[in-house]
C-alpha cells in the first residue's frame, strides 16, 4: 500500500496535499480496489484517478480535487508524450496572407489545454514552491495551456477569449473561423490581439506544422 500512495502522490501531489496524509491513503486505497493495477509497473496507474475523484461521491469537495487531479494528469501526460519538431516563429511572417483563413495549426504532441471550474494552477505551482503560501480556492473559472518546452513541461494561465481561441485552434479549426469566433468575445483591435497571441505560442512551441 506505501508503494501505491507514493506512487500516487508522485503523479498528484496538489491532490494528497490538499487532502493531508491520511485522507489521501484513504482515498488512493479506495482507488486501487475500484482499478486494480494490471501492469508490473504504476506508469500509468493513476491514469483514471481524476474520474475517480469525480464519482467519489463520499468525498469532500471533490469537484475542485478532480480540477486539480485533471490538470496535474495534464501534466504527467505532457511529460510523456512523444517528441514533436515545433513550428518555427518565423514562418508566420513567411505565410501567404491568402493562406491564413483556410490554414490549420497542428499542436505539437506534448500539449494540453483545459478549463476548470477552480484557479487550481496557482495551487499546484505553491506545492511545488517549498515555504509557500497556499491560495484560496473558491469556485472561479481558469484555463490553462500545458505544453513542453526545452524538455521541461510549463504550464500557461489563459483568459477565456485567448483558451476559446486556442482550443479552436488546437481541435483543427481552420484559422479564419477561429479567428472570427474570437474576434466576437475582444474589444479594441482583435486582430493585433489575435495575432500577438499566436506569436507567442508559435514562439512557445505549440504547434508543430501549418496546413
Amino acid at each position: 500500500n506505501k508503494i501505491i500512495i507514493e506512487a500516487l502522490e508522485g503523479d498528484y501531489p496538489a491532490v494528497a496535499h490538499y487532502l493531508g496524509s491520511d485522507d489521501f491513503a484513504q482515498l488512493v486505497e479506495r482507488y486501487a480496489e475500484a482499478q486494480p493495477s494490471r501492469s508490473y509497473t504504476f506508469n500509468r496507474f493513476g491514469g483514471k484517478f481524476p474520474e475517480f475523484i469525480r464519482d467519489a461521491k463520499w468525498l469532500r469537495r471533490r469537484a475542485l480535487l478532480t480540477d486539480l487531479a485533471r490538470l496535474e494528469r495534464a501534466v504527467t501526460e505532457v511529460f510523456d508524450a512523444p517528441e514533436s519538431p515545433a513550428w518555427p516563429t518565423e514562418a508566420i511572417e513567411k505565410m501567404p496572407q491568402d493562406s491564413w483563413p483556410a490554414a490549420v495549426l497542428q499542436p505539437i504532441a506534448a500539449f494540453r489545454v483545459l478549463s476548470f471550474a477552480y484557479p487550481v494552477n496557482p495551487y499546484l505551482q505553491s506545492v511545488k514552491v517549498e515555504n509557500h503560501d497556499h491560495p484560496e480556492l473558491p469556485r472561479r473559472a481558469s484555463f490553462v495551456a500545458v505544453y513542453r518546452k526545452d524538455y521541461e513541461v510549463w504550464r500557461l494561465d489563459l483568459g477565456r477569449p485567448a483558451y476559446e481561441f486556442l482550443s479552436a485552434l488546437a481541435k483543427g479549426r481552420p484559422f479564419g473561423k477561429a479567428v472570427a469566433e474570437a474576434a466576437r468575445g475582444l474589444q479594441g483591435d482583435a486582430g493585433e490581439q489575435i495575432f500577438r497571441w499566436l506569436r507567442n505560442w508559435v514562439a512557445e512551441g505549440m504547434f508543430q506544422s501549418v496546413a
